[in-house]
């Protein structure tokens, strides 16, 4: 027994040990609590829901400031109609009722169709864009333009130079990484009136198709260059090729207005709808 008890004791100190370092790490574990933004009552605001909110569509025009003050009026409003006994009317929870539907049935939408990724064949955005040409025409005079900007005038210059020697790609890849470059845009279709200044829209004016302009000091200390890739004449059919962004999105609605209507065609049947055309 004895020989028994003190083989038994180191045991136990094991244990306690492995216990006391479990509860240790236990604790480290524990997450950190979270920053309070804003409190109105028990109704906290936290950082994470600040930042979580500000980041969504819905918020993400608004500045903090502007936020966190809205949502303690609104929390102050909501306190005060609990206190009219506002959240017991009849017409409160008639609205209620409703607006959980609605918001119910805008989930669902989004979950079914509002990730849905379409991928589009070349034929499939042509045979679009052709069925639906009035949708496209121009609405102004305008250029389809490589336009590249510089703080440097030497630099321009020099990116011109590769440029009638090399292509436009050529010299964006080389000129990419260039600290004195400010932007640079390809195949960019713009309209007369977004052509600024005057100064450029004179230069790019009297260019033909792929020709490459001097360099124009376009505003001070600022050195454009400017390729005209084509002329789109307002009315006629903007080409394809420099709409092709616009056609997608427009193709990817309609096709998820298709889906959408199969889908509540599905619904009726499912659900057994029954209408009384003669009474409404």
């Amino acid at each position: 027994m004895k020989n028994l008890k003190m083989r038994s004791e180191p045991l136990r100190n094991s244990v306690f040990i492995l216990i006391g370092i479990f509860l240790f790490l236990a604790c480290g574990e524990k997450k950190k609590p979270e920053k309070i933004i804003a409190r109105v009552g028990n109704a906290v605001l936290t950082q994470s829901q600040l930042e979580k909110a500000l980041a969504s569509d819905r918020y993400k025009r608004k500045f903090k400031e502007e936020f966190v003050r809205q949502w303690v009026e609104t929390e102050l409003l909501y306190k005060k109609a609990v206190d009219e006994n506002i959240v017991a009317d009849s017409l409160f929870n008639e609205i209620l009722t409703e607006s959980k539907k609605e918001l119910a049935a805008a989930l669902l939408i989004s979950k079914l169709f509002g990730e849905k990724k379409f991928k589009f064949s070349a034929k499939e955005i042509l045979d679009y864009y052709n069925k639906n040409l009035s949708e496209f025409l121009a609405p102004f005079d305008g250029y389809v333009l490589n336009i590249a900007k510089f703080s440097s005038q030497n630099d321009a210059i020099l990116f011109r130079k590769e440029m009638l020697e090399n292509k436009w790609n050529k010299a964006k890849n080389k000129f990419k990484g260039k600290t004195s470059l400010v932007s640079l845009v390809t195949n960019s279709l713009l309209y007369k009136y977004q052509i600024q200044p005057a100064k450029l829209l004179r230069v790019v004016e009297k260019l033909s198709p792929g020709v490459v302009s001097i360099v124009i000091q376009t505003e001070p200390g600022i050195f454009t260059v400017v390729q005209m890739i084509d002329s789109i004449t307002k009315n006629k059919p903007i080409p394809s090729k420099y709409i092709k962004n616009e056609i997608e999105e427009r193709l990817r609605i309609y096709k998820t207005k298709q889906n959408y209507h199969k889908f509540i065609n599905s619904l009726y049947e499912e659900y057994s709808v029954q209408l009384k055309r003669d009474s409404l």
